[in-house]
């Protein structure tokens, strides 16, 4: 099951310099996995793809060994999760409780760009009942009926769009 996960500690990689070996924690159980994402933290909650998930792309997740250490799941960025193009695993809020499955975590939530950092500029919505999609400007309550299915969002300098993957189902 593909669900938020903690990484409880972290260190180089024995003989790939480029990449960090991670002790994880999901739901119930620690596990290993291999990373070579720059924004990967100890502390840090992101997405787990354990062996056997598989990813909206359709990538099955396998165990692979790097020099020497086996990872048994990846830690899933924006790209793997068919979200947007950002770069870097996915950090999530502190307060996701682990082992959450990836479909019960909130839309806004998965980006690698830290949560706490961008301001959300306006928000789209599909009211299946109404049949049409409505924009939520920052601040504004989204409608209790809507599906999120895209965001702009301010960071830095510059203007970033996400496309979720429940937009699929109305396009």
């Amino acid at each position: 099951m593909i669900q938020a996960a903690k990484i409880v500690s972290l260190a180089p990689h024995p003989k790939m310099h480029s990449l960090k070996t991670c002790r994880i924690l999901g739901g119930v159980e620690e596990t290993t996995v291999v990373c070579g994402a720059k924004n990967a933290v100890e502390g840090m909650i992101s997405v787990l793809a354990e062996i056997g998930d598989t990813l909206p792309s359709g990538r099955s997740i396998e165990a692979v060994t790097f020099g020497e250490v086996e990872s048994r799941g990846m830690l899933c960025s924006a790209v793997d999760l068919g979200i947007s193009r950002e770069g870097g695993i996915v950090d999530l809020p502190p307060h996701i409780e682990l082992g959450t499955p990836l479909k019960k975590l909130p839309a806004s939530f998965l980006s690698s760009i830290p949560w706490y950092s961008y301001k959300e500029v306006d928000a789209l919505y599909w009211r299946e009942k109404e049949g049409r999609i409505s924009v939520i400007r920052h601040g504004e309550r989204p409608p209790d009926d809507g599906v999120l299915i895209s965001q702009t969002y301010f960071h830095g300098e510059e203007y970033l769009y996400r496309r979720y993957r429940n937009a699929d189902i109305i396009f």
